[in-house]
């Protein structure tokens, strides 16, 4: 009777009361709906950077298959009294992908120097050991696999690297591993692909 007679003399207090607790639920909404836009936008610039950065690793996979394509290119034309093929075939590099193990440098002869001559074959081992040390040191854990095409007259290079397990790279949807030759995977690493084809 106490509390009724007071809500009845004093109807201020009772509206104030309703209000108070109307604009409690109202901010917990608010801060419900600010909390949902802030992750969307979290999820979103992640998703952002994962693409820029996966477009940026393929940029420099295909400037490095391009570096060796040309490479190839010009040895072809070196040495006339080598078949085209058998100078290509140099060229090839067959070995399991495992961004494990070190890319040495080459320690053939210095075929840059003139006062060296070097064969076809010295060309290539050359070329081939600069290129992939190149990829080892613009992609993570990058590398090549170069095999001849079924037909035998192309050569695919195939530059290889492994996507970081960073946030915005761990969607399915921005790796390339489902386009790698089957048998380029060694030691259960699935590297991610880019190709390029050579005319022979």
């Amino acid at each position: 009777f106490h509390r009724g007679a007071r809500t009845m003399l004093n109807p201020v207090f009772s509206r104030t009361s309703r209000q108070g607790g109307s604009s409690l639920i109202e901010v917990l909404v608010a801060i419900i709906v600010l909390s949902v836009g802030m992750l969307s936008m979290l999820w979103a610039q992640t998703k952002s950077m994962g693409f820029e950065r996966t477009a940026e690793f393929r940029n420099i996979a295909a400037q490095i298959a391009s570096d060796y394509a040309d490479r190839i290119r010009a040895n072809l034309n070196v040495d006339k009294g080598v078949a085209r093929g058998d100078r290509a075939n140099a060229y090839l590099y067959t070995a399991g992908y495992d961004p494990t193990v070190n890319i040495p440098p080459y320690s053939g002869p210095d075929c840059l120097k003139g006062t060296v001559i070097c064969s076809h074959y010295d060309i290539a081992r050359f070329d081939q050991q600069e290129v992939r040390r190149q990829a080892r040191n613009s992609l993570p854990g990058g590398d090549l696999f170069v095999i001849k095409n079924a037909s035998g007259d192309a050569i695919d290079i195939w530059v290889l690297w492994k996507q970081p397990n960073v946030p915005g790279l761990d969607d399915d949807s921005l790796s390339s591993d489902r386009f790698c030759p089957r048998n380029v995977q060694g030691n259960n690493h699935r590297p991610q692909c880019l190709q390029l084809g050579v005319k022979l």
